[in-house]
C-alpha cells in the first residue's frame, strides 16, 4: 500500500511565500527559516530562482516556464519532476503556501 502524501502540489493553484520566513542568501544558494517551527531549509541555486520568484503568486507551470527558459537544454520532464519536489519541500515545511487563485486556461 502506498502513503498518501500530506501535501501535493495543485497545478490549478498559485503558490506564493508563506510568513514568518527568513531567508538569507549564502552565494548562489539559500537558508530558510520558519520562525515559528524553527525549520532549516536549504536550497540550491536552481531552488532559489523559484523561492526569488515565489515574492508573486506563481503557478506549477508558471515556475516550469521559468526553469525551461533558465535551462533550454533540460530535459522537460526533469525540469517539470525537479520543480514538483522543490515546491512540495517548501509547502511540507510551512515555507509557501497555496493562494486563493486559481489558474486558467487562457
Amino acid at each position: 500500500m502506498t502513503a498518501t502524501p500530506l501535501h501535493e502540489i495543485d497545478p490549478n493553484r498559485t503558490y506564493l511565500r508563506g510568513d514568518g520566513v527568513l531567508s538569507e542568501a549564502l552565494d548562489d544558494e539559500r537558508v530558510l527559516m520558519h520562525q515559528t517551527t524553527l525549520k532549516v531549509v536549504m536550497l540550491n541555486p536552481v531552488a532559489a530562482v523559484l523561492w526569488d520568484a515565489m515574492q508573486w503568486p506563481m503557478s506549477l507551470s508558471d515556475l516550469v516556464d521559468l526553469q525551461r527558459e533558465a535551462h533550454p537544454d533540460a530535459a522537460p520532464e526533469n525540469v517539470l519532476a525537479s520543480t514538483r519536489e522543490t515546491l512540495l519541500l517548501l509547502l511540507e515545511n510551512g515555507l509557501i503556501q497555496p493562494t486563493a487563485a486559481v489558474v486558467t486556461a487562457a
